[in-house]
């Protein structure tokens, strides 16, 4: 499967995000995995980009994945592994298109803003 990223809007953190995962559906089993810890190094309103120390072996399974993060309140998405990427100094790299409402999609935008906002002027 090849992925595009064809969305107008990526914010891309300088610092990436501390965020947890959790699995909670491999191919056609639901399971809830322990939680673990990940960084968000991008994101928009349908997908994001994380990394972990941990290797999902995405390209043997379909993997759906619970992720949450804060920017101004807690947001808590589910998505689906698209692609795996190795890098060797932090970890695994993994795109996650999301399965998110317009709603959520539109309040993770509207505090984005506020997020670059507040820590471009709090930069030293």
């Amino acid at each position: 499967m090849r992925y595009k990223r064809e969305e107008g809007f990526r914010y891309a953190f300088e610092v990436p995000l501390e965020a947890t995962f959790q699995i909670m559906k491999i191919n056609d089993e639901h399971i809830e995995s322990k939680t673990g810890k990940a960084f968000i190094y991008d994101i928009s309103p349908r997908g994001l980009k994380l990394s972990t120390e941990l290797d999902l072996y995405y390209k043997k399974n379909q993997i759906e994945v619970r992720t949450t993060f804060t920017l101004q309140s807690e947001h808590t998405v589910t998505g689906e592994i698209v692609w795996q990427d190795e890098n060797y100094r932090e970890g695994y790299f993994y795109g996650i298109d999301l399965h998110i409402s317009d709603d959520s999609s539109s309040s993770i935008v509207h505090e984005l803003k506020h997020y670059v906002k507040d820590n471009h002027f709090h930069q030293d």
